[in-house]
């Protein structure tokens, strides 16, 4: 996983969040956090998400789209 332009900070708060083990140590973590760091820790989340997905789709052959999106459509609002 490869997050780029990250300031000093946000890289100390993204390996503290690697060094945790559990989902529940994280969230006792993050619950003791000041406002702007949670909020740097949720952002942070939010990315680390979109570079696995990013990392996982780019696996992935076309035909698979297709499949997923035949799947996914099931669930389309009309």
């Amino acid at each position: 996983m490869n997050i780029e332009n990250l300031k000093p900070h946000q890289v100390k708060l993204l390996d503290k969040m690697w060094s945790i083990q559990t989902k529940e140590d994280l969230d006792t973590w993050m619950a003791g956090l000041n406002e702007t760091d949670l909020n740097a820790v949720i952002v942070l989340r939010q990315l680390m998400i979109y570079e696995f997905i990013d990392v996982a789709t780019s696996l992935m052959k076309s035909e698979d789209f297709v499949s997923v999106n035949k799947f996914l459509s099931k669930f389309k609002e009309s």
